[in-house]
Formats: C-alpha cells, sequence, structure tokens
C-alpha cells in the first residue's frame, strides 16, 4: 500500500496581503488553505485495522462509538437519517499524522439500507491527552457525479456539502441559549499535502512522485458574534460551509488556522483563540466488503473479543468457565453496561432435572443489554444451538446495543453469535421463522426446511464419516461447519467466532472443496469446513 508524505499549506489572506497559489481559485470566501511548513510534515496513507500501531484502543474507542452511533439522529438535507444498522469499514482508513505526536483516524461509515444517492459519512478520530480519542461525525452531500470523482482519486470541494457532529458529549450548543452573544459550530480549511517524496506541496505540477500533492479538508469548530443576542439555543451540529446549522451564521474568526500538532485535553474544543484544526479527507472507501465474511466479521468479532476479556466481568465469566467444565446443569448471565464499564450478573442455573440442557437468563431492567452467555455441559454438544442462534437474532432486533450471544463449552472453548447487520438479522427472521425452522423445542434445525436442510447436510456428511474429522470431533467440526456456510449462505447478520489457542475470537468463514468418498467408487461430494479468518 502506497505511502503518502503529507504537508499542510496555510495561505494567509489578511486585508491587504494575499500569498500566490496556482490553486487558490478553488478557495473562496473563508474556506482558506494555509502552511506550517517550517514545523511539521503531515503524513498520510490509507491503511487498515490491522495495520494500525493503535489497533487495541481503536477496538475500544469504535465499541463506544457504536453505542453512541445507535442513538444518534442526523437531521439532513430535509432528511432524518437513523444509525441503527450501519458498518463501519476498518479496511480502508485514511491515516494522518503531523509530526510525532498527533494522528488522525478517518473511517467510513456504511450504512446497510444506503442507497446509490446516499450521502458520504465518515468518523474522524482526533487524539485526547488522556488516551481516548474525541469522535467527529462528518455526513457529506456529494452527487453521485462528485463521488464518482473521489473514487477516482479526483478532488471535490467540500464547502456547503458536510454537516459535522461530535459524538459522545450530549448536546453539543451551536448557539449557546438565549441572550448569549457567540454562536459556535464547525467550518472548513483547506490546506495542501506533501507529495510522498516530501519534496513538492501546494499542488505544483512537476512532481513525479507516486502521490501526488492534493487538496484535504480541516476542520474547525469556532465562535462568532450573534447579531440579535437571542440566541436559539439548539444543535449538536453544524454545517461545514459555516452556515451553522439551524442557528445564525458563522462567520470566519481564526486569522491563523492550523493542524494540530498534539492531543487536545479531554473538555476542550476546536474552537479555542488558538484555531488548531482536525486534518482529514473524504473516505469513500474501497468498497463495502458485503461480499467479504471476513472483512464483515472484523470489527464486530473485535469488539466482542474485547468485551469478553473486560476486567470489570472476569470474575463472572470465571465463575461461568468452572461451571461449564464441572456442572451438570446449564448456568447464565446478562452482560449490561449502565455507563461506559460493562458488569454481569452472577452465573446462575435453572437447575431442573428434567431439563438439564436449558436456562432461562433474565435480562436487568436497567442498563443496556451488551451480550449473553450460558454454558453448554459435557452431556451435550459444545457449539451452539439452534434456539441459541435464533436468541441471537430476536435479540438483535429486539435491542440495539445488543452485540452477542456466548458459548461457553465443556471443554474450554468460547463461541459467539455475533450481530454484524441487524436488518438482516430481522429479515431472517421474517423469511426463516423460529417455529417452522426448528424442532426439538428449537434444540435442532428442521431438516423439512431449507436452511435446516442445509444445515443437515453438512453436519451428517461429518457425523457419518462422508467427510474426515479435521479437529478430533465430527461433531464439533460438523456443527461449526455448518454454522459457517448457513450464516453466510443466507446473509443472515451474524457471524460465528470461535477462541483461538489464546482465548482470542476469531471469525470462523466456510470454506469449499471436492472430497472423494473412499471406498465409493469415485464418488465426490461439495464439503465445507469452517476456517479461522486469515
Amino acid at each position: 500500500m502506497k505511502k503518502r508524505f503529507i504537508m499542510v499549506l496555510l495561505l494567509l489572506a489578511v486585508f491587504g496581503f494575499t500569498l500566490q497559489s496556482c490553486r487558490n481559485d478553488l478557495l473562496p470566501g473563508h474556506d482558506e488553505t494555509y502552511d506550517n511548513s517550517n514545523q511539521f510534515k503531515l503524513y498520510s496513507k490509507i491503511i487498515t485495522l490491522n495495520e494500525s500501531k493503535h489497533k487495541s484502543k481503536l477496538i475500544s474507542e469504535l465499541q463506544k462509538v457504536e453505542i453512541d452511533l445507535k442513538k444518534t439522529k442526523q437531521f439532513f438535507v430535509g432528511k432524518t437519517i437513523d444509525y441503527d444498522n450501519f458498518i463501519i469499514d476498518t479496511d480502508h482508513i485514511v491515516f494522518m499524522e503531523n509530526g510525532s505526536h498527533y494522528h488522525t483516524y478517518t473511517f467510513r461509515v456504511i450504512r446497510n439500507t444506503e442507497e446509490g444517492n446516499a450521502s458520504v459519512e465518515n468518523l474522524v478520530f482526533t487524539p485526547l491527552s488522556d488516551g481516548t480519542y474525541r469522535k467527529l461525525l462528518i455526513t457529506y452531500n456529494f452527487t453521485p457525479q462528485e463521488k464518482e470523482i473521489l473514487m477516482n482519486g479526483g478532488y471535490v470541494n467540500t464547502k456547503g456539502k458536510s454537516t459535522v457532529t461530535e459524538l459522545g458529549v450530549g448536546i453539543l450548543p451551536q448557539t449557546l441559549g438565549k441572550g448569549s452573544t457567540q454562536s459556535c459550530g464547525y467550518v472548513t480549511a483547506e490546506a495542501y499535502t506533501w507529495c510522498s517524496e516530501g519534496v513538492h506541496h501546494n499542488g505544483e505540477t512537476d512532481c513525479t512522485a507516486d502521490e501526488k500533492s492534493h487538496i484535504i479538508t480541516v476542520l474547525l469548530y469556532v465562535c462568532t458574534s450573534v447579531d440579535d443576542g437571542s440566541g436559539s439555543g439548539g444543535g449538536g451540529s453544524s454545517t461545514g460551509d459555516g452556515g451553522g446549522g439551524d442557528g445564525p451564521p458563522i462567520t470566519w474568526v481564526c486569522p491563523d488556522p492550523k493542524v494540530l500538532t498534539g492531543p487536545q485535553q479531554p473538555g476542550s474544543d476546536l474552537g479555542d483563540e488558538s484555531c488548531y484544526g482536525v486534518p482529514t479527507e473524504p473516505n469513500v472507501g474501497g468498497g463495502s466488503n458485503n461480499g467479504d465474511p471476513c472483512a464483515k466479521a472484523s470489527i464486530p468479532v473485535n469488539i466482542v473479543n474485547t468485551l469478553l476479556h473486560a476486567p470489570t466481568i472476569s470474575t463472572e465469566l470465571s465463575a461461568l468457565e468452572n461451571h461449564a467444565k464441572n456442572d451438570h446443569y446449564e448456568y447464565g448471565t446478562a452482560i449490561i453496561s449502565t455507563s461506559t464499564t460493562p458488569i454481569a450478573q452472577d452465573p446462575y442455573s435453572s437447575n431442573d432435572p428434567n431439563d438439564p440442557g436449558h436456562v432461562s437468563i433474565s435480562i436487568p431492567s436497567v442498563g443496556d443489554l451488551l451480550a449473553m452467555a450460558h454454558t453448554h455441559p459435557s452431556h451435550g454438544a459444545s457449539p451452539p444451538s439452534a434456539k441459541d442462534l435464533y436468541v441471537t437474532l430476536q435479540y438483535a432486533k429486539e435491542r440495539p446495543t445488543f452485540q452477542a450471544s456466548f458459548v461457553f463449552s465443556s471443554n474450554g472453548t468460547k463461541y459467539a453469535l455475533v450481530v454484524t447487520d441487524r436488518a438482516k438479522a430481522e429479515a431472517f427472521l421474517v423469511a426463516y421463522p423460529f417455529l417452522t425452522n426448528t424442532t426439538n423445542e428449537g434444540r435442532i434445525f428442521n431438516k423439512n426446511y431449507a436452511v435446516g436442510s442445509d444445515f443437515n447436510t453438512i453436519y451428517n456428511y461429518y457425523m457419518q464419516g462422508s467427510l474426515p474429522s479435521y479437529s478430533g470431533s465430527s461433531q464439533n467440526d460438523g456443527m461449526e461447519s455448518a454454522y459457517a456456510q448457513i450464516l453466510e449462505k443466507y446473509d443472515a447478520g451474524i457471524s460465528f467466532a470461535k477462541t483461538d489457542a489464546n482465548g482470542n475470537l476469531k471469525p470462523l468463514r466456510s470454506v469449499s472443496f471436492q472430497y472423494e468418498i473412499p471406498a465409493s467408487g469415485g464418488k465426490k461430494i461439495t464439503g465445507y469446513r469452517a476456517e479461522p479468518c486469515p
């Protein structure tokens, strides 16, 4: 993947002083460019989450973002945008560094209901001094033609085409209330990058480097006077052209804007008098990854894995492990969040001698339900049951914060059914309802219907010896392989994950292969095998 070494140029337009540029005709009004080249060089490149040196921190922050986005409604160009159903693309991230102490990440937000003319939505992470990130949600209103230009590496002026909202802070005042003399909101500046050779900038045309100089956007949160002093008291977001959304217009008040050079203090804003801004550029992505099960599962499974290892629930989950290994009955717990910290119930069991392979988990009336976990004792199968899948689907539909169902098996393996697409989970429930597609009180799939037929065909190949076991347990191999295949084939909005040797959850993908059955006279079948994603 190519690296782009970038440097910000600031064109100062103060009264009669004008700095010449071959590109300043693109920068009318208060969207100015500038140069801080004597101090820092801004590097930029496209990376994946796995390539990030801040990967573990990003996973934690993305988990918070998922909850914040689900509580967010955007009012943009005459319509309301809900974030109940989305994917954050972690395979095409714009990473920028300005010196050794400052960086940003720009993620693409993909809503599964988006149409061809839908807005481009980005999340920008800018670091804070406490080790967390400020998260800015940018919504760009590009035309299809402009999106095509961006996807082909071209430039589109973002002036008047964006709305910016800070996540996780409640209502961010745009106008500071009745009687206030200030109105605050986001405005944009534009800056040129340096080419990857580090010797050209400002759109110079004689650059032969792999990555040429191009314009990026700088976000500044600024405040200006309100003429009537009445204030509207609204907001939470502002338009990128300085229009201020529903409030009074935001006028340009930063005579010397710069790109940030280090993390901000928590609680500070981008509207201080130093006028330091956050660099970004529209991320239209490299595709939605909807056809790649590993790409789709990557971030949700990482988030769920972080939850599985959260120190605040380690005592309860350790107790659940012991019950799985040593108890005849199933035990369970609900994992909830009442603020930013997950907590779990002490594991408990129904202790029904006539039904030891079942536990009813009570959901607390307070807090947000994040996940449920229960055990599978040694007298039953280790992987999830059909009912476990349908319970996961139902909670994915009913609870916007619900992320996964965990199964702790007696052999020490942990499984997870992870929510990746709520709309598709709901559609699966409608198309393949629980009552007709399961049998034996929901424990197994009904082979008389499509999903159950596909599941049982793969499962029986392993159980009857038509396919060899690859782990030493034909039952586990058959169920794991069947789950991986049907969840992909029917696009159920759920990914299947399993812990590795280090105890970390890894998404499983379905791999097909041709197999000649021994002593069958050359008969070949199509087999399926569950494999961890790379």
